[in-house]
């Protein structure tokens, strides 16, 4: 199955590429600057099994993505996540701008691509006043479980989903 396959060649070098970044994070508060994330989700049936974020730039860390619920007023293209390092926690805003959604309806197989602004809105620990904003993109790949007649259920939980997450911009903390 082509999902499982990538998925695991992706996982293996999303991680690879989140390891070698190393895990110390940059002592400095009250820095700014460039800083590029690189991270993935994976999922099985709507429940989160694994993720990793890596931080690099004026600040240097691996930690984890925790998805967190829309806030009321929030617009449906909004999603919201927490960025959970040894030091500190992050809290991002992401947009939806261009997305492609393609599902091959005789393997259920669905494969998406989005474009995203994120801001940076604060956090706890050394990211208490944190700031930034990014352009970043989300590649997800996942499985829909099928109807009774063989056909693909596109709406509730994907059966499997990995989630390939990327942002470059600017963060001050």
């Amino acid at each position: 199955m082509a999902v499982r396959i990538r998925g695991a060649v992706a996982i293996a070098a999303v991680t690879a590429a989140v390891v070698s970044t190393g895990v110390a994070a940059s002592p400095a508060h009250g820095a700014a600057g460039r800083e590029t994330f690189h991270g993935f989700v994976v999922k099985t049936g709507g429940d989160v099994d694994l993720t990793r974020i890596a931080a690099r730039g004026v600040f240097d860390g691996v930690g984890r993505i925790v998805e967190k619920g829309a806030k009321p007023g929030d617009a449906d293209n909004v999603n919201r996540d927490d960025l959970v390092f040894r030091d500190g926690t992050m809290h991002l805003v992401s947009t939806n701008h261009r997305v492609r959604v393609r599902v091959n309806p005789q393997t259920c197989r669905l494969s998406a691509w989005a474009r995203q602004t994120n801001r940076v809105t604060g956090g706890t620990g050394m990211f208490r006043h944190a700031s930034g904003r990014f352009r970043g993109t989300v590649h997800a790949f996942g499985v829909f479980p099928r109807k009774a007649d063989g056909s693909c259920r596109q709406n509730g939980e994907l059966l499997h989903e990995i989630d390939l997450v990327r942002g470059r911009g600017r963060l001050r903390f």
